[in-house]
């Protein structure tokens, strides 16, 4: 005579593994957490910086890969964006330039040292300056705690050529926040 505990696992043995499992996955059901939006005003935004924007820019909504984003005239397409770029390893400042040249039809750079360098947020950065098919592009990139930051004027180009000097006037007010281990 066999025992009955012997006698069901014998039996569930012979069950589909799928059976065995649904009361584990049915214990894992249950309501979905409810998603919630915020709106953050611009004052409490959370960036390693502070900085000083041009009365006569408009705050605008980020894009996917923007932090902070502004309208620089009443063109909507003229716009400043403050980006953290993830880092992949050394040349990420020669692939942007590269990348925002192929984005106005110019021809690639050969080397970052091609573009000059820009003192701000008491970091030497280097300054993307371009312009190429009726637009411009005018970007500050520099590193903070090891992460890159662009600053990048874009838009038609007399736009962006008008807004160049309240850019760089910017550019002097940015200042990142030292924390304990930043060099």
């Amino acid at each position: 005579m066999i025992s009955t505990s012997r006698l069901n696992l014998r039996s569930l043995r012979r069950l589909p593994t799928s059976i065995l499992l649904c009361p584990l996955l049915l214990a894992g059901c249950g309501r979905a957490p409810e998603i919630r939006t915020y709106e953050v005003p611009p004052n409490e935004l959370s960036v390693p910086f502070s900085c000083t924007v041009p009365e006569s820019w408009k705050l605008l909504p980020n894009d996917q890969f923007s932090i902070l984003a502004f309208g620089v005239s009443g063109d909507p397409t003229a716009k400043m964006t403050i980006t953290r770029l993830r880092r992949s390893g050394d040349g990420y400042v020669l692939a942007n330039a590269n990348r925002w040249n192929r984005q106005l039809g110019l021809p690639p750079l050969e080397n970052e040292s091609d573009l000059p360098e820009v003192e701000f947020a008491n970091r030497t950065g280097r300054l993307v300056a371009i312009e190429g098919n009726g637009k411009a592009i005018r970007a500050a990139i520099v590193e903070h705690l090891e992460q890159p930051w662009t600053f990048r004027l874009s838009g038609p180009s007399k736009q962006v050529s008008a807004a160049a000097e309240q850019f760089d006037a910017f550019l002097r007010t940015v200042e990142f926040f030292e924390v304990s281990g930043d060099n």
